[in-house]
């Protein structure tokens, strides 16, 4: 009698390991995934406006971009950063709401900006700045005003200078 208790504990103990061992590898596979469609945020000071900026840093989220999004919030933006300073061309491809675009140089000082960008049809417009830059910021339209972001204004954010 007390060696079917043993083996019955025994028994359980294993299936509750293995419940644990699937419940810990379903919960890995949830991290990875949430962490793989996550956006990387970084906080943005466009002069004295705040701002909470969705990092577009390799060539799939810099292509995507804000497209396909209904809007964003005045407080939200998009920053693109690029691995050269280069006059970095910008297009409203399957966008549905307008934007400012706000081209930043290595300095993080404003280099250029195109306001009151409006989505388009093929074919598709593109946008570039005069000079070179590093960074390109989008932000909903009006705000690049509000913020009294102008050529020369400095911005503030903390990305490694080296992506």
């Amino acid at each position: 009698m007390d060696e079917s208790r043993h083996l019955t504990a025994i028994q359980t103990a294993i299936k509750w390991f293995f419940v644990c061992g699937i419940l810990a590898v379903i919960g890995g596979a949830v991290f990875c995934v949430f962490q793989s469609v996550s956006p990387k945020t970084e906080i943005v000071y466009l002069n004295k406006t705040m701002l909470r900026a969705e990092i577009a840093d390799n060539e799939d989220s810099r292509r995507k971009g804000l497209a396909d999004r209904l809007g964003i919030e005045d407080n939200y933006a998009m920053l693109f950063v690029f691995d050269s300073v280069d006059r970095h061309q910008m297009w409203m491809k399957d966008m549905k709401f307008s934007v400012d675009i706000i081209w930043i140089n290595e300095k993080k000082r404003i280099v250029h900006v195109q306001h009151n960008v409006k989505p388009d049809a093929e074919p598709y417009e593109k946008y570039k700045p005069p000079v070179p830059a590093k960074y390109v910021l989008e932000v909903k339209a009006g705000i690049a005003k509000r913020a009294s972001a102008t050529v020369g204004s400095v911005v503030k954010f903390d990305l490694e200078d080296n992506k």
